[in-house]
């Protein structure tokens, strides 16, 4: 195998096809989501390029789909960003697909195993491992946007909290979209 290595380690590849766009799929077996905060929990993990779309059947009926085209992030070492492949927004839970995913357990992000062999126990309060949220000595961490000291219900970027607020809902969107038109 280091024989491979060294023979091809002068080698790059170049493609007139861009890999760091994709198509994501987000499943959730509820239409409460709204597409809000869908966009913005996969803005952590990567830029969308065009608006959700919603696929119908064949009597006209959404069944949870949402389909974006993104384009990957990257990390400060120049990694592509790992989309989960999961996502809990309070108590709707939803799966997220794409081409070249990496299977991962939701509870600790391990690549041998999956949720039901797992043997960690994860807090749903703060995100850490090894303890329950009865016993989190740590801040609420969002779902949502990641940030410390609320959950999804109280985060102020949700969209059920800006509307309430009345805040600006489709800026935010709409001017990501201007952004990245033409990248």
């Amino acid at each position: 195998m280091d024989i491979l290595k060294e023979n091809w380690k002068d080698w790059n590849v170049e493609s007139s096809i861009d890999l760091d766009i994709k198509m994501v799929f987000v499943k959730f077996w509820t239409g409460r989501v709204p597409d809000a905060d869908v966009n913005l929990f996969l803005s952590r993990f990567c830029t969308i390029l065009q608006p959700a779309i919603k696929p119908l059947d064949k009597f006209g009926i959404w069944y949870g789909v949402r389909k974006y085209k993104i384009r990957t992030k990257k990390n400060s070492s120049g990694e592509t960003v790992q989309i989960p492949n999961t996502m809990a927004l309070g108590p709707y839970n939803g799966k997220i697909t794409y081409s070249g995913q990496i299977p991962r357990c939701y509870i600790c992000q391990g690549v041998d195993h999956q949720i039901k062999d797992c043997p960690e126990i994860k807090c749903w309060r703060c995100g850490g491992l090894g303890h329950k949220a009865k016993d989190s000595r740590f801040s609420s961490v969002c779902s949502l946007c990641a940030a410390e000291g609320h959950g999804f219900f109280t985060c102020p970027q949700s969209y059920a909290n800006r509307a309430r607020s009345g805040t600006q809902l489709l800026c935010i969107f709409k001017n990501e979209i201007e952004q990245n038109r033409f990248r």
